[in-house]
């Protein structure tokens, strides 16, 4: 037993206890050998478990190095001033870098895969999931971190995500080809202009014209509601109704490619039928009216009888 003094008082004792352990010790605590494990303590005999720091926020150790595991009863707290930084680095082959423990359940652990990116399990259980990454593109894992196609739900019925933000597309189906890209959906309102000529000419008056679209990719679906239109004020009654400002123009298909709708009208002359049309390569719509005999033409707004006249229409055309 050594005893070290300062001024006739004990500080410091090193010595052997009852079990053969060496320890040192101070008037604050100190630490003892048993069997390659170094133990805290504050007697040399007493084994005074999770008591003792090993450095504090005002001295601390350098560096730690570990060749097994660190079981820590407290917290660890990882000082990333100045240019710090907290490295876990697996030596040789692939495989975890680090687990995630509550008591004796893994409740999460990251590990490489091919020594190059690396995977994070959130959940290890027969069902659970991770996430990953390769070139351009976040991965979903199995709950061993190795990717996993067409596997893993982005939120639940329970557990939704708020709103997606994307500014390419979504591939639906479960295949990347070009048909499968859903790259548009919107919705919103227009109001329809209603000419004696495609562009410029003159414009109708009325009570109100009123119009919605909804677009889901390439299609888009119009409706429209005009109340009281007036055919005798400023337009020329032999030229055909063009109905302007379409939200969307109609796109370039092949020759004579027509998209027709349903329409419901009232004080319009007609014999036959009549019904929207939009024809491929235009932004306006007119009305077709097909005769009994097959023959069809365009709405003049002469066939407007007068001014109560009022018109709904649908229809869905390729944008």
């Amino acid at each position: 037993m050594i005893d070290l003094q300062a001024n006739g008082v004990k500080k410091s004792v090193i010595g052997y206890n009852a079990t053969s352990e060496a320890f040192i010790i101070t008037d604050l605590g100190g630490f003892r050998f048993s069997q390659a494990t170094l133990k805290p303590t504050l007697t040399g005999y007493d084994r005074n478990d999770n008591a003792a720091d090993l450095g504090d926020s005002s001295n601390r150790f350098k560096d730690l190095y570990l060749g097994g595991n660190a079981n820590v009863g407290g917290e660890i707290t990882c000082d990333t001033l100045a240019s710090g930084v907290s490295t876990f680095t697996r030596l040789g082959n692939g495989g975890t870098i680090a687990e995630f423990y509550n008591d004796n359940t893994r409740v999460g652990f990251i590990k490489d895969r091919s020594e190059v990116v690396s995977s994070l399990v959130l959940d290890t259980r027969t069902n659970g999931a991770g996430i990953s990454a390769t070139v351009n593109a976040l991965i979903p894992t199995d709950p061993n971190g190795n990717p996993n196609s067409n596997r893993t739900n982005l939120g639940d019925l329970n557990n939704k995500w708020k709103d997606i933000v994307i500014g390419g597309g979504v591939y639906l189906g479960g295949d990347i080809a070009a048909a499968n890209k859903l790259e548009d959906y919107e919705e919103g309102t227009w109001t329809p202009v209603f000419r004696d000529e495609v562009t410029g000419g003159n414009v109708a008056s009325g009570q109100a014209f009123n119009g919605s679209y909804t677009r889901i990719g390439n299609q888009c679906t119009l409706h429209m509601r005009v109340i009281n239109i007036d055919p005798n004020t400023d337009v020329t009654g032999t030229n055909t109704v063009y109905i302007t400002n379409l939200p969307f123009a109609a796109s370039d298909e092949s020759s004579n490619y027509r998209y027709m709708g349903s329409m419901e009208s009232t004080r319009i002359s007609y014999s036959g039928s009549i019904q929207p049309r939009i024809t491929e390569n235009t932004n306006y719509m007119v009305i077709s009216k097909t005769n009994q005999s097959g023959s069809t033409s365009a709405l003049l707004w002469d066939d407007i009888t007068d001014a109560q006249a009022d018109m709904y229409v649908s229809i869905t055309y390729t944008v």
